[in-house]
């Protein structure tokens, strides 16, 4: 799964989500950058949070949580949920 969007008015910058949904491997990249890079292969909770900071000039706060489905997650879609500044700006299922 890969999911592409900008963040910024005056300073934009370009934010990339990767999920390998069989093996676990997430990452949110910013500019090409990689900012979180995780494993995600054992856990209990259902949804997962990755906060950070995206700019220099213009800071914005950037949230993404991943819910996924309690049974057989490698085989059914994901839920992303995307923050920016604490608002709701997308919702999309991967």
């Amino acid at each position: 799964m890969q999911h592409h969007f900008s963040i910024g008015i005056q300073e934009k910058h370009n934010v990339s989500i990767y999920f390998e949904q069989f093996f676990g491997k997430f990452e949110i990249r910013v500019d090409n950058w990689p900012a979180v890079s995780k494993w995600l292969i054992f856990g209990f909770g259902l949804t997962r949070t990755f906060d950070l900071w995206v700019g220099i000039q213009e800071k914005h706060f950037l949230r993404v949580e991943k819910t996924r489905p309690l049974f057989f997650p490698a085989f059914q879609p994901h839920t992303y949920r995307i923050y920016i500044d604490g608002i709701l700006v997308q919702q999309f299922d991967a």
